[in-house]
């Protein structure tokens, strides 16, 4: 990715009013990943496991907003109705997909291509969330570095957890 590109959606996503993280079937645990952990720095963001609450959310987001869109193949077409729905409200869109000619990597503003090599290991293809997984991950990873007092915000949230996991 474009190191500039890069900062551009680091800067928007930590200035963003609200985040939705949009995804279908075996990536809404990746949607989910991103929005606690965003959460956990103090960057308001959603994600949803039933579609129709994620559809209708994106209909909200406008000017100042952030949607990203996870999908292997970039050709979801649920996926790409929200990014549409996000383009015409003026919210910023990313795309995380393992395809750079992608529907929805043609119609996102900022583009991150994964990728994935099960096809050396699989005779069907089969989606591994490692590598959007991973993009969060250092999507993450940077904005802890960007956000001040960002630590102190992950241990008041690990404090108040810590009690559950005993």
């Amino acid at each position: 990715i474009n190191t500039d590109e890069f900062r551009e959606i680091l800067e928007g996503i930590r200035d963003a009013s609200r985040v939705q993280v949009i995804a279908v079937g075996n990536t809404i645990p990746v949607a989910i990943d991103a929005a606690f952990k965003f959460n956990e720095l103090g960057i308001p963001t959603t994600a949803g496991t039933i579609w129709e609450t994620q559809l209708s959310y994106s209909f909200t987001l406008g000017k100042g907003d952030v949607l990203i869109a996870i999908s292997n193949s970039g050709e979801s077409d649920k996926v790409l109705e929200a990014v549409k729905i996000a383009n015409n409200n003026k919210a910023m869109t990313i795309g995380i997909t393992n395809s750079p000619h992608s529907a929805i990597g043609e119609e996102v503003q900022y583009h991150i291509t994964t990728a994935t090599r099960e096809k050396l290991f699989l005779d069907e293809f089969c989606f591994s969330r490692v590598s959007a997984s991973t993009v969060i991950e250092i999507i993450f990873l940077f904005l802890t570095e960007m956000i001040e007092n960002s630590h102190k915000s992950m241990i008041k949230c690990e404090e108040m957890f810590a009690v559950d996991k005993r």
